[in-house]
């Protein structure tokens, strides 16, 4: 940061991984980056994002509105800790301010007068019933908001909160601490949510898909997965934080525009984006690709660009482990539109094999190379769907009508595949 850039004395440090990044402020209503100057100067210099290139001059526009912004939460559960907070929902500076102490990834915001935290400071064990009785207010108090100290930040829609894992207990992390696992309670207006996400990550793991371990708590029922943006020291038994960011930050889109429709990344941005960072672009071209069919598959019509994250560690550049696997194709009233079109198709109801030719050209793959992954996709998602029904009630809702859906796309996708002579794909047992 040049000498002449007035800092105004309100202002938030960004810490990453404990190490001074740079300061965040607003200016004429908008929010100003700009990294401290002993940033620029470190032999290597770690990546913020993607959308805020290392510079002296500060940053002010659009990509620092999408990068901080996308740390926050949206929707009702935005409104929710705003009110709790009594703060308008709209300001994300003052909302950064408040709960900004553990987000997504290896940052952390403080104001520069506060307390160092140890990263790593004990948190209090929570009993059956603070646990059950945490979940119960998740509606008004999401991320645990109004808890004395607490400044935890998790983006997205649904309510969920952040704990740790001590053997057989849950811990409330200490203000400012790491937190290791999400939990998320039953989605409002959607029934067996808890085990649709349970089944759907893990039948990805199960089709080769990277998914972080996630499990289901039954008192009180909560889906639950380990964080990847956190590692674990063996020898020490320390967490340290692992630093990531969405595509929506990576590409400067703000959460508001995550969907296509609304002016948010394509399928076509996303694969320009891995081919142009990633420190092993075959490797991960190849696992978005089975993102992509994975998700066509099961249902997830709700798959957008917050959905998918890149993990820096290491020196490296990857595609983080996938999360918010979910069929919501399975519930009648959620829209049937695509989060991103898979070449023209908007719906899988006129899709044809011309739009898998699309979306191939689009992604910069040959359509055969394309039509093998979806071969191979549709016949692992089949062999392994069967293969879970010993964990899991396939005769339930809403696992009936996940299964249901899977047995419709993949009778779609034969139909396209008889289409096509030189084409063909294997059928589900």
């Amino acid at each position: 940061m040049s000498e002449a850039t007035a800092i105004p004395d309100e202002h938030l440090l960004v810490h990453l991984n404990g190490v001074l990044a740079g300061r965040l402020w607003q200016q004429r209503q908008r929010l100003v980056f700009g990294y401290d100057p002993a940033w620029l100067v470190r032999k290597s210099i770690p990546v913020l994002s993607q959308s805020l290139a290392v510079q002296a001059e500060p940053h002010e526009g659009p990509e620092v509105e999408a990068f901080f912004g996308n740390l926050l939460p949206e929707g009702d559960v935005r409104s929710a800790v705003a009110r709790a907070l009594r703060i308008s929902e709209r300001n994300d500076y003052a909302l950064l301010d408040a709960i900004g102490g553990d987000c997504a990834g290896a940052l952390m915001l403080s104001r520069p007068d506060a307390p160092v935290v140890e990263a790593n400071a004990a948190g209090s064990l929570l009993s059956a019933d603070e646990l059950r009785r945490m979940v119960s207010d998740a509606p008004s108090r999401p991320l645990l908001t109004a808890e004395h100290g607490m400044r935890l930040s998790l983006a997205g829609a649904q309510t969920k909160f952040a704990l740790c894992k001590a053997g057989d207990s849950w811990v409330k992390p200490a203000p400012g601490a790491i937190s290791t696992h999400i939990l998320k309670p039953a989605i409002r207006d959607l029934p067996g949510s808890i085990e649709n996400e349970a089944f759907c990550m893990t039948l990805a793991r199960r089709c080769g898909l990277g998914v972080p371990d996630c499990w289901i708590e039954t008192d009180p029922p909560l889906y639950v997965v380990e964080r990847y943006d956190r590692i674990r020291d063996v020898a020490t038994g320390r967490v340290k934080r692992l630093h990531q960011e969405d595509f929506c930050q990576a590409l400067g889109v703000p959460s508001s525009n995550k969907y296509e429709a609304e002016g948010g990344p394509s399928l076509k941005a996303c694969f320009d984006l891995v081919r142009r960072v990633s420190s092993d672009p075959t490797g991960d071209l190849l696992r978005l690709l089975d993102w992509v069919i994975f998700n066509f598959l099961i249902g997830n019509h709700d798959a957008h660009a917050k959905n998918l994250s890149l993990i820096y560690r290491g020196g490296q550049t990857r595609l983080a482990p996938f999360y918010d696997l979910i069929s919501t194709a399975a519930y009648p009233g959620l829209s049937e539109k695509f989060a991103m079109r898979i070449g023209g198709a908007k719906t899988v109801r006129y899709m044809s094999m011309r739009d898998w030719r699309e979306f191939a050209d689009d992604c910069g793959m040959t359509f055969n190379f394309v039509a093998v992954r979806l071969a191979q996709m549709l016949f692992d998602v089949g062999e392994n769907f069967h293969a879970l029904s010993d964990d899991f009630d396939l005769s339930d809702r809403p696992l009936s009508m996940v299964a249901d859906v899977i047995s419709q796309r993949n009778e779609h996708l034969g139909r396209l595949f008889e289409a096509e002579k030189t084409l063909k794909a294997p059928s589900l047992r």
